[in-house]
């Protein structure tokens, strides 16, 4: 019926559609409510930016979902940045 290339194409085409549909559905949004504080460190340009994440979970999902290069340690921040609480919410 469809030869061997067609198919391939075909599974191509699906495969790339559904990865540019889900754009950042890549990243897993599901974190359990655990309390293991992780501070989370982030230098954006000159500035360095604190923030105490409740656990590494939510570290890693801010981190793939905006991109950004945040490094961790365990336990909560000496101090955390002015705008963390937004930073969390995003």
């Amino acid at each position: 019926m469809f030869s061997t290339p067609v198919i391939c194409f075909l599974l191509l085409i699906c495969s790339l559609y559904t990865t540019a549909a889900m754009g950042n559905a890549g990243c897993s949004q599901v974190c359990t409510r655990e309390y293991e504080p992780v501070c989370g460190t982030l230098k954006s340009g000159d500035k360095l930016m604190h923030c105490s994440f409740p656990n590494k979970c939510l570290l890693n999902v801010r981190k793939c979902k905006h991109h950004e290069d945040w490094s961790m340690k365990p336990g909560v921040c000496f101090k955390d940045t002015k705008n963390c609480r937004t930073i969390l919410t995003d």
